[in-house]
């Protein structure tokens, strides 16, 4: 059996699983999940919904090594311990990219290979990919011939390419190893955020823009409309805004951005880099931006109904003076929609509180120039600097040694 999602990710994911256990249910199960990039959160969905419908006696996750290191040793370690003596975790060392999208299921009796179902497709056990709606378009098919079964799972049993992340941190790379080029490199890299100011605001967020039409754009040519300067809209060209939210910043602490690229970062061209250690280590800063955050929405909750009065009368007028198209979305509704959406969005709430966006290395696994071309600009940047910061140390180091260990948690927090 094949299928592809057009439209729907949820439905994509419910194919799968139901195509996937309509198998022998007096059985209990092996469940295999090849992937070469995949989510914690996905995982974990992805495992407790089996769980729900076949007994399962063991799960072996295996992923490309370079995605393990991007996600960590020490996630994957607290995914391993979210299901004790159930779940283990592999790295495949190859000199390609481990591309491979399998879940398979396999019932035994002793070593002999009883009975299974094998789902190949494109899917990556990621939420775009396999569990959440509105995901990428994949396809699968679904295969249940024992042969085929044992094929697939063979692979998995070559002790060279395989390594087992209950005994091995991931963060050395020998120069012998015929991947240690590219491996080392996309995985110092993914080991770093890398950081740019921030300068949108909470303002700006909360703003709420009407576009104008004809007669709004023409009355704002020949000279502003009353109403809107009345009424406190910005304008421009082609549309009007408005915000209906101030809260001050500056009596909340927020982060020292000099000290943390003084410290730890290391310019290139995407940004600072600066070791994720250091950036997730950062609990006294953490405290801060949570006692901002529901200081803000307590505030900003006391007065929601303020604000959606005014917000509509704004509309209410602005639409009786025939100068602003008429929305398919209330306006009240489209702000507190988006009031949620930040409620429910930490690291957007971060930018605007600290000012700065952090993000990942943005280039994939297959982007050889990509991962050579940053990382031999990050790695100058660091030697020719006169002032070695701890971040630029522990890079020379890491780069001397072949090893990741100097740029771990404990390392570089002394």
């Amino acid at each position: 059996m094949a299928f592809m999602n057009r439209h729907d990710g949820e439905s994509k994911f419910q194919s799968l699983l139901d195509a996937l256990t309509d198998c022998d249910r007096r059985h209990s199960y092996e469940l295999s999940l090849a992937t070469c990039y995949c989510t914690p959160e996905a995982v974990r969905r992805f495992i407790d919904a089996i769980q729900t419908k076949l007994r399962i006696s063991a799960v072996y996750l295996y992923l490309d090594r370079r995605t393990a290191i991007s996600i960590g040793h020490e996630n994957l370690t607290c995914l391993m311990q979210a299901y004790p003596e159930l779940l283990f975790v592999y790295a495949i060392k190859a000199g390609r990219l481990f591309h491979t999208k399998g879940y398979c299921l396999a019932a035994y009796s002793g070593d002999d290979l009883l009975h299974g179902r094998l789902a190949i497709g494109s899917a990556n056990l990621t939420a775009p990919g396999l569990t959440n709606a509105h995901g990428n378009i994949e396809s699968i098919a679904i295969h249940s011939n024992i042969r085929t079964i044992r094929k697939f799972l063979e692979f998995f049993d070559d002790g060279d390419t395989v390594i087992d992340l209950s005994d091995n941190d991931l963060t050395d790379f020998s120069q012998d190893d015929p991947t240690v080029a590219t491996d080392f490199q996309y995985a110092l890299l993914t080991l770093g955020y890398f950081s740019h100011n921030w300068s949108a605001n909470l303002a700006t967020y909360f703003s709420v823009r009407h576009q104008l039409n004809e007669e709004g754009r023409r009355r704002v040519r020949e000279g502003s409309p009353e109403e809107i300067g009345r009424l406190g809209f910005q304008m421009d060209v082609a549309s009007i805004s408005r915000s209906y939210f101030d809260f001050d910043l500056q009596h909340w602490r927020r982060p020292d951005d000099g000290k943390l690229v003084k410290n730890f970062g290391i310019e290139c061209f995407l940004g600072h880099w600066i070791p994720k250690s250091i950036v997730d280590n950062g609990k006294e800063e953490n405290r801060h931006f949570n006692e901002f955050k529901a200081a803000m929405f307590i505030d900003l909750d006391s007065e929601m109904e303020g604000i959606c009065r005014k917000i509509e009368e704004h509309y209410e007028s602005l639409t009786w003076e025939g100068i602003i198209d008429e929305r398919e979305i209330e306006p009240t509704q489209a702000f507190q929609e988006k009031t949620e959406a930040l409620r429910n969005d930490d690291i957007q709430l971060y930018r605007i509180w600290s000012g700065r966006h952090f993000f990942d290395f943005p280039y994939d696994l297959g982007n050889v120039e990509a991962i050579r071309d940053t990382f031999e600009d990050l790695v100058d940047t660091a030697k020719r600097s006169k002032r070695k910061n701890g971040a630029k140390r522990a890079i020379i180091e890491a780069v001397r040694d072949r090893t990741l260990k100097p740029l771990s948690s404990r390392q570089m927090n002394g």
